[in-house]
């Protein structure tokens, strides 16, 4: 069964955007804004989890604010806003009504389709290691059922369960752990973006939603 996570509705919209990044003062423009974050058009090399200074030059708004790259693509990167409180909530909301008065529209864009997998996982965060319940997964990321108070924006890293089967190519993937950014979190635990994963972790995900999908193998915690 695949679920769809959808994150706070992007509005596209090219809003001027004066950011700073390593020690450089330039301009650009925005893709879609949220809530939560915007797209930003730029030439500059970001990498994930990197932090850079923005500030919003929009009518009469003059925002500044600080932002992490959480994923990264040939025109541009995406950023969430960094410790944001009401004030700036608010204008955030009121630069986003302001432009759907005017005609913006909602993007059409769903994240990855997640499959239900409902299995165990083996993750560290903070020198701590712990068995929790995958929930869901997909190539981009995955939710994690867990009582562990954990924040916005912390780096995990998770080990995926192994393959069990008959067959030699699937048994013992042994597979390295990936790290991944927290990006939302509610009372049933948290989800997370995979962080640069490697082609063999990428590889193990498919194997995993393979056996799960066919219902024909059984699913054990990975060691790291």
């Amino acid at each position: 069964m695949a679920i769809e996570r959808r994150k706070d509705r992007r509005i596209c919209a090219s809003i001027r955007v004066q950011k700073v990044i390593n020690g450089s003062t330039d301009f650009g423009l925005t893709k879609n804004i949220s809530a939560s974050g915007l797209y930003l058009i730029t030439k500059e090399k970001l990498a994930t989890g990197e932090k850079i200074k923005l500030r919003i030059l929009y009518q009469h708004w003059d925002l500044m604010f600080a932002a992490r790259v959480v994923h990264v693509h040939e025109e541009g990167a995406g950023l969430i806003f960094l410790k944001t409180n009401q004030a700036f909530s608010e204008q955030i909301q009121a630069i986003i009504n302001q432009l759907l008065s005017i005609g913006a529209k909602h993007e059409d864009r769903r994240i990855k389709n997640r499959t239900l997998v409902g299995k165990d996982i083996v993750w560290e965060y903070e020198q701590l290691q712990l068995v929790s319940r995958l929930k869901d997964l997909s190539t981009s990321g995955a939710f994690i059922q867990s009582s562990q108070p954990i924040k916005i924006g912390t780096i995990v890293t998770l080990f995926l369960p192994r393959v069990d089967t008959k067959s030699p190519k699937d048994k013992d993937l042994g597979v390295e752990g990936c790290r991944a950014e927290v990006i939302h979190q509610d009372n049933d635990g948290f989800g997370v973006n995979f962080i640069s994963p490697s082609q063999a972790f990428i590889d193990s995900i498919f194997s995993l939603l393979k056996a799960h999908i066919d219902g024909k193998s059984k699913l054990t915690p990975q060691e790291p």
